[in-house]
C-alpha cells in the first residue's frame, strides 16, 4: 500500500489509483461522492457542455476532506494532474492575508502557478473554494512569465473558482510597449493602444476547456467588461475597457455580438 508521506508526489491521497480504503470512514464517504463528480466534470467537459448549477463540484469535496483530522497542507494539495503545477516543483512563498492563502510555485517551464484558497462559512459549514492561474513564459520578453495587475489577478482567481477551481492560464497580461510592438512585428493580434498595456488586460485559456467554454465561462462570470474569442491559438482576451454602447461585451475575432434589439429585422415577406 503507498504510504502517504509529505515526500510523496501524489497530488492528493483520494486522486490516487491506491487509495486506502477503510483507513478513514469519513473520507472514503467523501471520496465515493468525489469520484461520481469528479468523472461528471469530466465527461461535461469532453463533451463542451456546461454543468448544471445546482451541481457540486468535485473541489468542494476536495475541501471537505482538506478539513479532517489528520490531513496536512503540502504542495501536493497544489497538484490537481492538470499540469498546472510541476511534480518536483518547490513553494515559492506563501502569503495570508487572513482571508485567503497564496501559494506561489515557480514550475520547471519557467512558468509560475499562483493558487489562492479560501475559506468561508456557509450555513454553518466551512467552505473551501480554489482558484489557480498559471503565468505562461512569453517569447515578447525573453521567456519570462507574463505578469498581473493586482485587481485583473483577482478576477482570474474568481474566474478559476467560477469554472470549477480550473487553471486558468495566463498567455499575455501586463505588457511594456517593447512587447506590444513585438508582438504587432511578428504579426500577432495587438493593437497600438492595447488595454494590455495598462494591465487592464489578460490572453487566456482554461485547462480541459473548449475556448467556447471558456469564452462562456469569463462571459458568466460578469468579472470583465469585454470578452473577445480570437477563434485561434492566443485563446480567450478578457478586459476592464467599458464597452461600446448597444453592445453586451462579447466579441468573436473582435466582432461584437449584437443585443437582441441591434439584431437586423428578418425581411419581409
Amino acid at each position: 500500500m503507498t504510504n502517504f508521506t509529505e515526500n510523496n508526489t501524489t497530488p492528493e491521497v483520494w486522486d490516487s489509483p491506491d487509495y486506502p480504503w477503510g483507513q478513514d470512514i469519513n473520507r472514503d464517504i467523501y471520496k465515493v461522492e468525489y469520484d461520481r463528480q469528479k468523472n461528471k466534470e469530466n465527461t461535461f467537459a469532453e463533451l463542451g457542455l456546461r454543468l448544471p448549477p445546482d451541481h457540486q463540484h468535485s473541489t468542494e469535496l476536495a475541501g471537505y476532506m482538506r478539513q479532517l483530522p489528520g490531513y496536512k497542507q503540502t504542495l501536493s494539495t497544489q497538484n490537481t494532474g492538470l499540469n498546472d503545477v510541476d511534480n518536483n516543483a518547490t513553494i515559492d512563498s506563501v502569503s495570508d492575508n487572513g482571508i485567503a492563502k497564496e501559494f506561489r510555485v515557480t514550475n520547471n517551464d519557467g512558468s509560475i502557478t499562483l493558487t489562492r484558497e479560501r475559506q468561508f462559512v456557509d450555513n454553518g459549514i466551512i467552505q473551501t473554494k480554489i482558484g489557480r492561474i498559471r503565468l505562461m513564459p512569453q517569447d515578447s520578453d525573453n521567456g519570462n512569465p507574463s505578469t498581473l495587475q493586482e485587481s485583473m489577478k483577482n478576477k482570474l482567481y474568481w474566474l478559476s473558482e467560477y469554472s470549477g477551481g480550473k487553471t486558468v492560464q495566463v498567455n499575455s497580461g501586463v505588457r511594456t510597449k517593447v512587447q506590444n510592438q513585438w508582438l504587432i512585428d511578428h504579426h500577432i493580434n495587438a493593437a497600438k493602444n492595447s488595454p494590455h498595456l495598462i494591465g487592464n488586460a489578460a490572453d487566456i485559456s482554461i485547462d480541459g476547456q473548449t475556448r467556447k467554454l471558456t469564452e462562456m465561462d469569463a462571459f458568466n462570470s460578469g468579472q470583465f467588461n469585454r470578452v473577445n474569442n480570437y477563434e485561434s491559438n492566443q485563446g480567450i482576451h478578457v478586459d476592464t475597457n467599458p464597452r461600446r454602447l448597444g453592445t453586451i461585451g462579447l466579441y468573436r475575432k473582435w466582432i461584437a455580438i449584437p443585443t437582441p434589439r441591434d439584431k437586423p429585422l428578418p425581411p419581409k415577406k
